[in-house]
């Protein structure tokens, strides 16, 4: 397994970037990303008939393709974990998708399986270590006002630390909307409604567009 060598990957939203908010651009972009989707998925499967077949190179092509996105998750929902712990991670599961290769749900895409199983890990060692606990006081400042940082600076360092002190479900459905999954995904993901992936979302939204409305008021 490839060694992460630093657990310092960006996909904490920035503060002044959206996901699609309205109703019509938010089904307009999942139908895109279906469509794409769909298309990775029949190569995914291939992959995981060779991978059944007992082939090793289709196991390090499928781990070279979702490495990266894995260090991204792991980093981000499970934030106080070491780079030995987001490996892992990641190494436990890929052995389940060997594991289970001959007979992958089929219920959804393969992209969608595996981040199933990327979640569950990550649910599981959350729950198990201080990982999950939100820090007591995630906006408290400590600027010296004589060195004003500049707006955007400081809004991002506090849109990071709000993000941190989420909850994990509303980490895992925030990370994954910013990085491209549509809400369905995400539902079929972390086997949740829509819907609540919809008010995860626009709680977080809220709560950055107030974090920005604070920095420019002082």
């Amino acid at each position: 397994m490839h060694r992460c060598a630093e657990n310092t990957c960006d996909a904490t939203p920035a503060a002044t970037s959206t996901p699609p908010a309205s109703a019509d651009v938010g089904t307009c972009c999942d139908a895109a990303i279906a469509s794409k989707e769909s298309l990775t998925d029949i190569a995914d499967r291939r992959l995981l008939s060779a991978i059944a077949a007992g082939s090793r190179s289709a196991m390090r092509l499928l781990h070279t393709e979702y490495f990266s996105r894995l260090v991204k998750f792991f980093t981000h929902l499970t934030p106080s974990s070491t780079p030995e712990v987001v490996d892992d991670l990641i190494a436990d599961t890929l052995f389940d998708v060997w594991c289970r290769s001959a007979n992958f749900a089929s219920d959804s895409s393969v992209h969608v399986a595996i981040m199933r199983l990327a979640w569950a890990h990550a649910n599981e060692h959350l729950a198990s270590s201080e990982a999950g606990q939100p820090a007591s006081e995630p906006l408290r400042r400590t600027r010296n006002w004589q060195t004003r940082l500049p707006v955007r600076t400081e809004a991002e360092q506090l849109t990071t630390e709000l993000f941190a002190a989420l909850p994990p479900m509303g980490r895992v459905v925030v990370h994954l909307v910013y990085s491209g999954h549509s809400r369905q995904q995400v539902a079929d993901i972390v086997n949740t409604s829509r819907a609540s992936v919809d008010a995860h979302l626009s709680s977080w939204m809220s709560a950055r567009a107030g974090v920005w409305s604070q920095v420019t008021r002082t």
